[in-house]
């Protein structure tokens, strides 16, 4: 924001603010006004309409006031509740954002989008145990979204539970064949399913083959490089995986994994 340094320019803005606190109020007023005989015509009520408008706009502050004035007449009204939680949730407030969500579901339990925003926000708060629940029942309600299940996939590796993440992500490839991510992630999950340097020869070589997949898909996807850079390494490939490396490096300078294994590739080649 910048810096008003002459006194006429800070009168100028708060004469400005003023002057948009001012048509805020009138517009509040006139909803309230006019809310009755719109909404009875079977319209979408107009304080509700301009809340969403301030959700489009990102103005969740003042859109969980304008919700909360609405809510006074519709206290059971699920959309609104949903997105007052959503508001909160956008503005980090998880411990409001959760009550919300779960006013939402003891009215509906079948609100989708209610199951989707707490499953991300527990991943966003990286408690994957806690998110795989709310997908479970966000993909029972909608089995063919691939975001969703690619999703739990994800929670389910970071949770080590290696065999389900790959069940998912699977399931992702068989939806979409063309999803680099899933094959990335398979392949992810397929060498981590046990101590990556005790992994057979023929893990190592059905992860490779993901990651090739993944790469042919997206050409400059940087993670996939890396993980079958590791993947080369462990199946001395050397070569092939010092190039893997270094492109992922050159793609993304700050992936540690990559400067860690390529540092360990050198010295297995005894380039010290």
């Amino acid at each position: 924001m910048d810096i008003f340094y002459f006194e006429m320019k800070k009168f100028e803005r708060r004469i400005f603010n003023n002057d948009i606190v001012r048509f805020s109020l009138f517009l509040v007023l006139f909803l309230l006004t006019h809310a009755g005989s719109s909404y009875a015509k079977g319209g979408v009520d107009p304080i509700l309409g301009f809340a969403r408008q301030q959700i489009e706009q990102k103005f969740y502050l003042p859109a969980i006031s304008t919700l909360n004035t609405y809510l006074e007449n519709n206290p059971k009204d699920k959309d609104a509740l949903y997105l007052k939680a959503y508001c909160f949730f956008k503005t980090d407030n998880y411990l409001a954002a959760e009550e919300n969500y779960a006013l939402v579901l003891k009215l509906d339990t079948k609100y989708l989008p209610a199951y989707v925003d707490m499953a991300n926000m527990n991943v966003k708060l990286k408690k994957f145990n806690d998110a795989i629940p709310y997908y479970n029942r966000a993909i029972y309600l909608k089995d063919s979204v691939i975001d969703l299940i690619n999703g739990r996939g994800m929670c389910y590796y970071y949770a080590d539970k290696f065999e389900l993440a790959i069940r998912d992500f699977k399931r992702v490839i068989q939806l979409d064949s063309t999803n680099y991510l899933a094959y990335n992630n398979k392949g992810s999950a397929g060498y981590n399913n046990q101590n990556i340097a005790a992994a057979s020869l023929i893990d190592l070589k059905t992860a490779e083959k993901d990651f090739n997949k993944s790469i042919e898909l997206k050409p400059d996807f940087e993670l996939a490089y890396r993980n079958r850079g590791v993947v080369r390494f462990f199946m001395d490939s050397l070569y092939s995986g010092y190039k893997d490396l270094l492109y992922a490096i050159q793609l993304d300078p700050k992936d540690e994994n990559a400067h860690f294994y390529l540092g360990k590739l050198l010295q297995k080649q005894k380039k010290y």
